[in-house]
């Protein structure tokens, strides 16, 4: 059976009271079903489809639907969480819900139809609450990781007012980031996304930039590296000058919030064996390579030459 630290009762009821104190009016049975994924129990399963077990609640049984299937042994703790196969609801009647399977790539459908099996569970997130509470396990678990190796961190606020860009730039330069990041930073005019890096960590005289990505859903073994597009952005994918490395959380693929690869913010060529890819682009011409841009995709495996394990490791080598 898989370790999990154990949480006292005592622990527990002061954790869910101060959820009940801020958000009046919930119960703790709403909290629950805010939280935990609707998990529905497959009954029968026929190639692409299936059907599911007698499930009372219908507020989010409609077709159309999406969630995961995901192995009924992690509950015991048995194996970690992972997704077997992605699927969607295709119908509802009385006390039957049919749906089926499917994956971007065919080889990984064929792959979760030969592992799938009776009484593994359909997940839905009932109110969209599972990315976000994700994202904030992902990112609270970088923060004591980085910690653990000896790293001081602070976390870049979010959705910065356009007003506030100021002050925080003003702190930047007070904390001794070099000038040439400072003129990177003051080449972008919009708000968005500003400072267009998730953390600041220092050790020593080391002060260094990280941004905090997920592995690719539809493919766990490529990373997940994207930047909105608008302002100084020509594609979806980061630009490799706003930050000095990268954090990708291997969850999907672990089952651990804390495993972590870390690779390098720079561009891989003759000089830079351990950077990562550039994005393409196709033109009328052909492909031709966005030397500034980040590959949204790249191949995402501690050991190959860009992914490391440590944060030391990849600060070595900026």
């Amino acid at each position: 059976m898989l370790s999990a630290k154990k949480v006292g009762a005592d622990e527990a009821v002061l954790f869910v009271t101060e959820l009940l104190k801020r958000y009046q009016g919930i119960t703790f049975e709403l909290l629950k079903k805010a939280i935990i994924p609707l998990r529905l129990e497959l009954a029968q399963i026929d190639d692409t489809t299936f059907q599911t077990g007698i499930e009372r609640e219908i507020v989010h049984l409609v077709p159309g639907r999406t969630g995961k299937i995901a192995p009924k042994r992690y509950l015991s703790g048995l194996v970690p969480w992972r997704e077997i196969l992605k699927a969607r609801i295709t119908d509802s009647k009385g006390n039957r819900v049919s749906g089926e399977f499917y994956m971007m790539h065919k080889s990984d459908l064929r792959k979760g139809l030969k592992e799938v099996q009776l009484e593994d569970f359909f997940e839905m997130d009932r109110f969209g609450v599972t990315s976000k509470l994700e994202s904030a396990l992902t990112e609270m678990a970088f923060v004591d990781v980085a910690q653990e190796q000896g790293y001081s961190v602070q976390k870049m606020p979010d959705n910065l007012a356009i007003d506030a860009k100021k002050y925080l730039e003003r702190y930047l330069k007070q904390v001794g980031l070099p000038k040439a990041i400072l003129d990177i930073l003051e080449k972008d005019t919009r708000a968005k996304g500003w400072p267009n890096f998730d953390f600041l960590i220092g050790k020593g005289n080391i002060l260094k930039r990280v941004e905090v990505k997920s592995l690719w859903g539809t493919d766990t073994s490529k990373a997940r590296l994207i930047h909105s597009l608008g302002g100084r952005w020509k594609t979806s994918s980061c630009r490799f000058e706003d930050q000095d490395l990268f954090a990708v959380n291997l969850w999907l693929r672990t089952g651990n919030i804390r495993d972590f690869a870390f690779a390098p913010s720079i561009l891989r060529d003759n000089k830079h064996l351990s950077g990562l890819p550039a994005a393409t682009s196709r033109t009328a011409k052909g492909k031709v390579f966005l030397d500034d841009y980040v590959h949204q995709n790249p191949d995402c495996e501690v050991g190959n030459g860009s992914w490391f394990a440590t944060l030391d490791e990849v600060v070595e080598l900026i």
